[in-house]
């Protein structure tokens, strides 16, 4: 018996070709990606479909994101020294405060306090 010629799709591949990737998620993960399919207006299956292709596509993308990240932070924690320096000096030259009084403040509300940031680098570091 002759076996006949599969269907082809639009991309001309053979449909025996595809298969179903199928994959089960935790309760509270599939609450939030359902959360987040429907907020978007798309089924689960096709959000599901449409990031892996996605990563698929940008298969780095995962290892630049902690670089940048990183990188943000170090600015941002830099941003904040340069911030606590000039403003300990402005509270100096205005002459109501003591060089001594204008670090005191500024440790205790610029330099000492710990950011969302910070603590998540702390927690995973």
């Amino acid at each position: 018996m002759a076996k006949t010629p599969s269907a082809k799709t639009t991309t001309g591949k053979s449909s025996r070709s595809r298969h179903t990737i199928g994959f089960h998620l935790d309760p509270e993960d599939r609450e939030l990606f359902t959360a987040i399919a429907e907020a978007n207006s798309k089924s689960v299956g096709l959000l599901a479909k449409e990031w892996i292709l996605d990563r698929l596509q940008n298969p780095d993308m995962d290892l630049a994101l902690p670089a940048s990240v990183q990188t943000i932070h170090d600015h941002l924690f830099q941003v904040r020294r340069d911030l606590a320096l000039s403003v300990e000096a402005l509270l100096i030259n205005t002459g109501r405060f003591t060089e001594q009084t204008a670090r005191a403040w500024v440790d205790q509300n610029l330099r000492k306090k710990k950011h969302a940031v910070d603590q998540q680098s702390d927690q995973s570091g």
